[in-house]
């Protein structure tokens, strides 16, 4: 039983973007992924980009069921 629990409580990361107007909130499995995410958002859509410690430090863990929006 202990072992369900455990799965039942991972989380992921969330990040939102900050630039202004954009809104989008990046969900990934873990902080690797999502530095990975937010970098490709940051590329496509503004031609930037963002340091990975602003990801990691603005981002917050979400339940595991999340959905990821990209």
């Amino acid at each position: 039983m202990e072992a369900h629990r455990d799965e039942q409580t991972r989380t992921s990361r969330r990040y939102e973007c900050l630039d202004a107007g954009c809104g989008a909130v990046i969900v990934a499995p873990d902080e690797a992924a999502l530095v990975e995410a937010v970098h490709r958002h940051m590329a496509e859509e503004h031609g930037s980009f963002e340091l990975e410690e602003v990801i990691i430090d603005m981002s917050t863990e979400v339940e595991h069921s999340a959905e990821v929006e990209r």
